[in-house]
């Protein structure tokens, strides 16, 4: 979502807490040593990395890509509307949003070549460009458009799971801890870009998501939380507990209470799941937002982080892979699953802290910023 005079605070949060889902979700893929159990994540060694395995498992793993998802289509309807009210046809709308989706691709595309091709925004980019015709037709469409996707997406999540991740590991480390600048290494990270990318859009129910954030957004549910405060009460409670109830078989075949072979349709069930989840933390921080409105100062920092997500995440990507990776400091090589959700904190801190300079000198992200100036030319932005 563009910064602007009118931002709402719900989505700003959290964006904020979602970077740290996905930093928590990323660093166990940079432990190049750790033994990798049946789903492909690594293995407990001490107590204290089994109690951030079971932490991980019920509220961090699936729950990162539906949260941003559904902020994702969001955003993308309230600055098409926004376009609408300065007078642009749905043609130049539906233009903006394209070509915001296939920036975002290029900002992946650099995001793979010089930090990770574990990232989120080629996907997203993605996402953005096939969803752009729809975002302009009429609510009758795009509640067809979810009602068909459903059963669409679940199947494929479970031919994506059987097919791919099961039997590869879904978290396995190499070659993402590995990675060098050599020419080889770049070609390797634009063809693992390509098929993370590509996967990512066709066996996670990223697409179906983004559309029920379009949804959400059409009737302002993040917005107007008086109104809306039943269904979002119902749906923080519920999808929480779905998914926490969802992610219960991962846990019990991480501390060995299921076969190996169970894999498959636990990570299944995690997935499916966690979409709840994403749409529950989402409605929980629409919520939060609104109780806490009078005193923003108090999670001022939050709010900055995610009001400058974009140059955040780069930040926070960018600190994963100089601690984790062999590559650089190689913390991936000498640390566990606890010391790797350790590196995640301090890396999301850093990108906190980055914004939050920013705020203070009243200065918007710069990742941020560019992305806007490439999607509708220079613009004055407000931050504050």
């Amino acid at each position: 979502m563009d910064s602007d005079t009118r931002r709402i605070l719900a989505p700003d949060l959290a964006r904020g807490f979602m970077l740290l889902l996905i930093a928590l979700a990323h660093a166990p893929l940079y432990l190049s040593t750790a033994a990798r159990g049946p789903d492909g994540r690594p293995t407990a060694v001490s107590a204290a990395d089994q109690v951030v395995s079971v932490v991980e498992e019920l509220f961090v793993h699936s729950r990162a890509y539906p949260l941003f998802a559904v902020l994702f289509g969001y955003g993308l309807v309230w600055s098409l509307e926004r376009r609408r009210r300065e007078g642009a046809s749905d043609a130049v709308a539906r233009s903006t949003v394209r070509r915001r989706g296939w920036w975002l691709l290029l900002f992946g595309l650099v995001m793979a070549l010089v930090v990770t091709p574990v990232e989120i925004l080629g996907a997203y980019g993605l996402v953005a460009v096939l969803v752009a015709g729809l975002l302009v037709r009429s609510d009758r469409a795009l509640n067809r458009a979810i009602w068909i996707l459903t059963p669409v997406m679940a199947a494929l999540v479970v031919v994506g799971t059987v097919t791919f991740i099961a039997p590869t590991g879904a978290g396995a480390s190499e070659p993402w801890s590995t990675l060098g600048y050599g020419l080889g290494e770049l070609i390797t990270r634009v063809v693992l870009w390509i098929v993370v990318v590509l996967s990512n859009v066709a066996f996670y129910p990223i697409l179906l998501v983004v559309l029920i954030g379009a949804w959400a957004a059409r009737r302002r549910i993040l917005e107007d939380v008086p109104r809306h405060r039943a269904l979002l009460r119902r749906t923080a409670v519920g999808g929480i507990t779905v998914a926490v109830a969802g992610s219960l078989p991962q846990v019990l075949l991480g501390i060995g209470a299921l076969p190996a072979d169970a894999a498959t349709w636990t990570l299944s069930l995690q997935v499916l799941t966690g979409v709840f989840g994403g749409l529950g933390y989402a409605a929980a921080f629409a919520l939060f937002a609104h109780s806490v409105r009078s005193r923003t100062a108090e999670i001022r920092p939050l709010v900055a982080t995610g009001r400058r997500s974009l140059t955040s995440y780069i930040v926070m990507e960018a600190a994963l892979v100089v601690l984790m990776s062999s590559v650089f400091l190689g913390l991936g090589e000498r640390t566990g699953v606890a010391g790797a959700a350790a590196v995640a904190v301090a890396a999301w801190a850093a990108a906190v802290a980055s914004a939050t300079l920013l705020d203070r000198a009243g200065r918007p992200g710069p990742a941020d910023q560019l992305l806007r100036r490439l999607v509708r030319g220079r613009v004055r932005v407000a931050v504050r």
